[in-house]
């Protein structure tokens, strides 16, 4: 039987969508959006943080985290 309209072939894999594939999937977004914030912000991180709608302190956090420079 057939289910949500898919059919057998066409049925997303969840075991694709594993926690730890899942996790390194918004880890990578996240840092791409931090950077490219920084990249409109010209390097200016309380601009990067308000366009991101974050506290300053949280994106420095997380720019430490991910190991990003601006």
């Amino acid at each position: 039987a057939q289910s949500a309209g898919y059919e057998n072939s066409d049925r997303p894999n969840i075991r694709n969508l594993a926690p730890e594939n899942l996790y390194e999937t918004i880890k990578e977004k996240e840092k791409t959006e931090i950077m490219e914030a920084l990249m409109r912000s010209g390097g200016n991180i309380s601009k990067a943080a308000r366009d991101l709608k974050m506290n300053r302190q949280t994106l420095v956090y997380r720019m430490k985290k991910y190991n990003i420079t601006r």
